[in-house]
């Protein structure tokens, strides 16, 4: 079965992005099918960068092609470039750039051979400024690069089977056009023109291709299946050989096209048909047969098709609003369901396993795992066993270390809060709460016990006073229970864990608050521990000095990078002050010395000034560092 992608997970396809880093690995794969659509803004000169370090392109590397020998991922922070890695240690050998031109995007790969493209400056039209691109064919075995063509209004880059497609628009006359090459010599080869001449004339006709045919590759479709489907004005489907159009029989013309294959067409439909805009089930139309599947109605979302079937996720019947998914993959041909993986959000960790960067590459699926002998995030390939065991097998690359379990763990204090007369969650509580490992201090055991106390003392609190509970089932229904998006929330976790210096230990949290409206609210909370007594200090255990002095040095230290921030921000400036003087005098109204909201680090505290206390909600916290040197702090005192 081949690859394919849903429209409506369009961030799952290899889309082309301007200034991506590009890590390829050495390992075993299998055959590929990239796509790539071509970046509509106007492309600007830029200088020459510095590659970026094996550190920084991991922290932030995402999987976007595999194949034997290499696969690639990329860094959408940072200017584009490649890093080569050894296949059996993947130890890194080189970073370097896609070419001169730090403008070279990533578009596909075969074997040893990597193919992008840039911008052609000297054959651009006026007109048309981004119009005039060239592809390359990279060799990563000996080296060579070279120029393939250079085409106006490219669309689409495709690398499927051994074949490179290239789509454009002839502008003199509208019509689309297409040039072929074989992969593996970079050699063109004859196109197939004859379903695109005839896509030129179907505009004339009303006909436009069907939504789940603006993932496919036009000319490899055609190749492969002999068809593209295509629908009226109405909403009608059909398919399109390039010279007959004909009905696609058994269509769910109440359904949206999401996908196909040669045999099977795969829709959105609506369980709830007075309104049928929310798409909450699959169903799968079989042109064998004309059959209609349902495949899943639990507020489905259709993931793509491997080798191995038809993948979607849902949460669980019984789970709603737990954050636990779960992927199933659907055999077409033998309509067996497996249960691919579980998911479950991993606070502090910032995925959600199986769930988090999921994508189809090589008719194969990758998702984000946490490992937990490592502690590391990092891509698995998905797949069901012959026994029919879900199973994940590492790719052997980290792309997030977590840190903070190098020195402990968690647990999560949890509760959710349901209408006692419509029976709709109202309300939920998740806080990550951190536990020391018992070599940190000599009283991790009892400082552990007091954090799990201090949050299910929290989660209390919250369905105390934070929870509207309805009187009746009128109010119930005049509240719209269930029916309104989100619920009243408070969402907790670890952000940083570890030492400063040598004998103090800091955990740092972020909250989120919720209780409708446009947004919720963050929260930040830090703690500070003595590891040789093992007790917890705020900062007023370690300044001397007085209110009024610390005052003092908040007032110039906000002063100051009011100025700064002046000049280096323009439109996007933080505060709401008009100078210096009126931000650093707004900031004193929340500073004091038994309550300052500040974290520790390894040579001062950063003073946190939430959203709207000093600037919009957009700006989020504004941070203002003193240093333990200015506080007159000595930490190998304490």
């Amino acid at each position: 079965m081949k690859r394919k992608l849903s429209a409506n997970v369009l961030h799952m396809k290899h889309m082309a992005i301007l200034g991506c880093t590009v890590l390829m690995v050495s390992l075993v794969g299998c055959d590929a099918t990239n796509s790539a659509s071509v970046t509509e803004s106007t492309p600007s000169k830029q200088e020459e960068t510095v590659d970026p370090s094996m550190e920084e392109v991991k922290d932030t590397a995402r999987l976007y092609d595999y194949f034997t020998p290499i696969y690639v991922m990329m860094d959408q922070n940072t200017e584009a470039g490649l890093g080569m890695q050894d296949g059996h240690d993947l130890a890194v050998t080189d970073i370097v750039s896609l070419e001169e031109n730090p403008e070279g995007i990533y578009a596909g790969c075969y074997h040893h051979n990597i193919f992008y493209y840039t911008y052609d400056y000297e054959n651009m039209e006026s007109d048309y400024p981004q119009s005039f691109i060239k592809i390359w064919m990279w060799n990563v075995s000996t080296g060579e690069r070279r120029q393939l063509t250079s085409l106006p209004n490219l669309s689409q880059i495709v690398v499927e089977h051994g074949v490179l497609y290239l789509h454009y628009q002839d502008m003199s006359d509208g019509t689309l056009k297409a040039e072929v090459y074989d992969a593996l010599t970079g050699e063109a080869v004859e196109a197939d023109r004859h379903l695109l001449d005839g896509l030129n004339s179907l505009e004339a006709y009303e006909y436009s291709l069907s939504y789940g045919a603006w993932d496919h590759c036009i000319l490899a479709d055609t190749v492969n299946y002999g068809f593209i489907p295509i629908r009226d004005s109405e909403g009608n489907n059909y398919l399109y050989d390039g010279t007959n159009i004909t009905p696609m029989e058994g269509a769910i013309q109440t359904g949206n096209l999401v996908d196909f294959t040669q045999d099977y067409f795969i829709f959105y439909t609506a369980s709830n048909k007075e309104n049928d805009w929310t798409y909450d089930e699959i169903q799968v139309l079989s042109r064998k047969d004309g059959g209609i599947t349902m495949i899943s109605q639990n507020f489905s979302n259709y993931l793509g098709c491997t080798d191995q079937g038809l993948l979607y996720w849902s949460e669980p019947a019984t789970g709603e609003g737990n954050g636990e998914y779960e992927v199933y993959q659907y055999d077409l041909n033998t309509q067996k369901k497996d249960l691919l993986i579980h998911g479950k959000e991993l606070l502090g960790v910032g995925i959600t396993q199986g769930i988090s960067g999921f994508t189809l590459i090589s008719e194969q699926a990758f998702a984000l795992v946490f490992n937990s002998e490592t502690n590391d995030v990092e891509w698995a390939r998905l797949y069901v066993d012959p026994d029919g065991n879900p199973q994940q097998e590492s790719l052997g690359v980290s792309v997030k270390h977590v840190a903070y379990m190098d020195y402990g763990t968690s647990q999560v204090i949890s509760d959710v809060v349901t209408c006692p007369y419509c029976g709709k969650i109202i309300a939920r509580y998740d806080a990550q709460v951190y536990q020391l490992d018992e070599g940190i201090s000599m009283n991790s055991q009892e400082l552990n016990a007091q954090f799990l106390e201090e949050a299910k003392t929290a989660c209390e609190n919250f369905k105390t006073y934070e929870v509207y509970y309805p009187s009746s089932l009128e109010e119930c229904q005049n509240t719209l229970h269930g029916e309104i998006p989100g619920i009243i929330s408070f969402q907790e976790e670890v952000s940083h864990a570890g030492f400063i210096q040598e004998h103090f230990f800091t955990v740092d949290y972020d909250g989120y608050w919720f209780g409708g409206g446009a947004h919720g609210m963050p929260s930040r909370k830090h703690i500070l521990i003595n590891t040789d007594t093992g007790t917890i200090l705020s900062f007023q255990d370690l300044y001397s000095g007085t209110e009024a002095d610390l005052k003092t040095l908040v007032y110039d230290a906000v002063k100051a990078d009011y100025e700064k921030k002046r000049l280096e921000q323009g439109d996007y400036f933080q505060y709401f002050a008009q100078d210096g003087d009126e931000a650093a005098t707004q900031a004193l109204d929340y500073v004091s010395l038994n309550a300052l909201p500040c974290r520790y680090e390894d040579t001062g505290i950063v003073i946190e000034f939430e959203p709207y206390l000093l600037g919009s909600f957009v700006a989020g916290y504004i941070e203002i560092f003193i240093s333990y040197e200015d506080l007159g702090i000595d930490l190998s005192q304490q």
